[in-house]
């Protein structure tokens, strides 16, 4: 995969991403967790105006403030306005997972997240 950042904001993370293999994504929330091989982690949150826009083939030139390209041969995707956008570690991702609220939308956060609220009637501290 080919990684780069038209908008030069995030070129050395794109640098350390170029030419590895895109193992899997994981979101929660906001959060965007993009695992590689030999394990840097692409960490996004997409806060307020943080979003991923899909190309196909042909892919047209980047425009606009494209802070990271993820590309192949058939699809680049486009990364623009993120609140944080950083290479993690797989340490430095279950730090944060640690910390991160359930999320009702994962398969194992709308049972987590109805424990937490039904304790006592409260969500605990």
């Amino acid at each position: 995969m080919r990684a780069s950042s038209p908008q030069g904001r995030f070129a050395e993370g794109a640098a350390l991403l170029d030419g590895l293999t895109l193992l899997g994504a994981d979101a929660w929330g906001k959060y965007l967790f993009c695992n590689f091989d030999p394990g840097d982690v692409l960490h996004v949150h997409l806060g307020l105006i943080g979003k991923f826009r899909a190309w196909k083939a042909p892919i047209p030139d980047p425009v606009g403030a494209v802070r990271l390209r993820l590309q192949n041969a058939a699809t680049a995707w486009d990364l623009s306005g993120p609140a944080r956008c950083d290479i993690i570690s797989p340490f430095e991702q279950e730090q944060i997972w640690s910390w991160l609220g359930a999320d009702a939308l994962r398969s194992d956060g709308a049972g987590a997240l109805r424990a937490r609220i039904s304790q006592n009637g409260q969500i605990p501290q």
